[in-house]
């Protein structure tokens, strides 16, 4: 908890400080994630694009196993005990946040974000709610906020609900900085003074260098290969080696907006500045613009590779890395030596007068003239078989990364029987199930910040016994209805598809047993049209009801012989 100061000035000079504080590791966490960007993208530490790069792959792999939100569906229970009426509240809420999500593409949003941690090591989803229009209505957003445009009071806490301040930078163009500060006294003032720190093409955080480009037509090498020195600051006029790695241009005047969240006596305090040092909120009241009086905050950290004490996490690319270098060293040395099989390196012997151009002919033509006493001797290297070397590290990467072979969906030696296949399926992928239930319960945090969005700022009302118009009325309720205690989660393990068949496997089994009916086994699996289901379900059971009635009254013998052949 910070002191927060009454006074404008003084609260400006509080906010610089603690945006300073926030930032402290920004450039180097900047270079760091622009490193991963470029191992990932080329398969190298430095140089040209690798021939053979399993980074991508290994990447979109790992991002789809914790988390697909093809099924996604939430459910929400609560703490205490409440009548059927309140269930159906809750049930009722929870079809609406699965489909908020998957309207708004929260989801995909969400799957973006876990491929990004994966990546960098961490990634931040934000979601607010701005009221637009003459009817104020609520629209939601959502974003993904990326580690360079983050940072936080003290990274040697892992939980952003036990930072004490919370700062994120981004770019605003002119008019989206008017559309801002419009209402302020002395706006257009303002306005200039804001226009004249403002840039063009300003890249988001990174980080000003101390070197200086140096435009040259000459023949520098900038591949960072060879002997030679690699002089800082190069932009090379001529071809290159380097693969490119494009990044986006902004080609409006910019500047850059800082937006706290500090935590205060009872709430969180938004503050937003624009540079170099103008304050846009709060100029009146200190409070929290998410959700006022609330204690949230808009943002839900997404990591599956947790460091203890260090809040940035770990990537998943860093125990491959090397593996990858010499997986693309290897593949070059064999497409030299491919080369060298195809074009033969020769040696001539008594023959002196035999130059590059005469060469370079005599190929052309097939054949050449030597004198006596002469000959060509082959002296190409022998062919070495690096197609085994090159398997062996394909495997190795995938195992350090977790995918074993019998995770890639390949058979392994001895295996002849679907049940030791499962049970070896299950025994190689015990980290990636651990990280996916902490993906599912991140993905859970998240969605009870929408919900919280939506109780605060959604007044419609809604029904849970839509049978009939007086029924709707009886049954209608908002979303500020659902008790406090209420608690979010993924329903089945649905945003988890390595738990997909175990789910199927265990609704299954609660069918056979009777534990688990049908209105259920329609909520469990992932069925399309699941309220037609539900209406198609309800008037098959009052049918059968009707006929067990009528078979009752008028031929009790073969109804207890029904209720009997039922109970087996």
């Amino acid at each position: 908890m910070l002191d927060i100061p009454s006074d404008n000035k003084k609260l400006t000079r509080q906010a610089l400080d603690w945006i300073e504080e926030c930032r402290q590791s920004q450039a180097s966490r900047t270079a760091y994630c622009r490193s991963i960007n470029q191992i990932v993208e080329t398969g190298r530490n430095s140089g040209p694009k690798a021939l053979l790069n399993l980074l991508p792959f290994l990447l979109d792999r790992f991002a789809s196993h914790l988390f697909s939100p093809t099924e996604l569906q939430f459910t929400i229970d609560y703490e205490n005990t409440y009548p059927k009426n309140v269930l159906e509240f809750a049930k009722v809420g929870a079809r609406l946040l699965s489909r908020h999500w998957e309207r708004s593409n929260t989801d995909m949003t969400f799957a973006r974000g876990v491929y990004e941690a994966g990546k960098y090591g961490a990634c931040i989803l934000k979601q607010w709610v701005q009221e637009e229009g003459e009817k104020k209505t609520p629209i939601y957003h959502k974003r993904l906020v990326m580690p360079w445009q983050f940072g936080v009071y003290r990274e040697d806490e892992n939980e952003l609900g036990k930072q004490a301040a919370m700062c994120e930078t981004t770019l605003m163009t002119m008019p989206e900085v008017w559309r801002r500060i419009w209402m302020l006294p002395e706006a257009e003032k303002l306005y200039n003074r804001i226009e004249t720190h403002s840039m063009r093409g300003l890249m988001g955080d990174t980080p000003n260098s101390f070197f200086h480009q140096v435009l040259s037509t000459s023949q520098i090498n900038t591949s960072g290969q060879g002997g030679a020195a690699m002089p800082g600051g190069i932009v090379s006029l001529t071809s290159d080696a380097n693969y490119p790695i494009l990044e986006p241009q902004i080609g409006a005047n910019t500047v850059r907006m800082h937006e706290l969240w500090v935590q205060g006596e009872k709430d969180y305090c938004t503050i937003q500045i624009i540079e170099p040092d103008i304050l846009v909120s709060p100029v009146y009241n200190r409070s929290n613009l998410l959700i006022k009086d609330s204690g949230l905050h808009p943002y839900t950290l997404i990591q599956m590779n947790e460091v203890s004490g260090y809040f940035w996490g770990r990537s998943e690319i860093s125990d491959v890395v090397e593996a990858q270098g010499l997986l693309a060293t290897t593949a070059d040395d064999m497409k030299r030596m491919l080369g060298l099989q195809i074009d033969k390196l020769l040696g001539f012997s008594g023959y002196d007068g035999l130059g590059d151009e005469l060469y370079d002919q005599a190929r052309g033509a097939g054949y050449f003239n030597m004198p006596a006493g002469a000959s060509v001797n082959d002296i190409t290297p022998a062919w070495v078989d690096v197609l085994p070397i090159m398997k062996y590290l394909v495997e190795s990467i995938n195992m350090q990364s977790g995918f074993p072979e019998i995770m890639q969906g390949r058979g392994e030696p001895g295996v002849r029987a679907g049940v030791h296949a499962d049970t070896l399926l299950k025994t190689g992928s015990p980290t990636l199930r651990d990280r996916s239930l902490l993906v599912e319960r991140q993905c859970a945090t998240a969605a009870d910040l929408t919900f919280a969005l939506k109780e605060a700022k959604d007044g419609k009302t809604y029904w849970w016994d839509g049978s009939d118009i007086k029924k709707a009325d009886e049954t209608s309720f908002i979303l500020g209805d659902i008790p406090e205690d209420r608690r979010i989660s993924v329903d089945s393990h649905s945003s988890s598809p390595i738990f997909a068949d175990d789910h199927r496997q265990l609704v299954a089994e609660g069918a056979k047993l009777g534990v688990v009916g049908g209105h259920s086994i329609i909520d469990l699996l992932p069925f399309p049209q699941k309220a037609l289901l539900h209406a198609e379900l309800t008037e098959k059971q009052a049918k059968e009801a009707a006929m067990l009635e009528d078979l009752k009254k008028n031929f009790p013998e073969a109804y207890e012989k029904v209720l009997a052949k039922g109970k087996h």
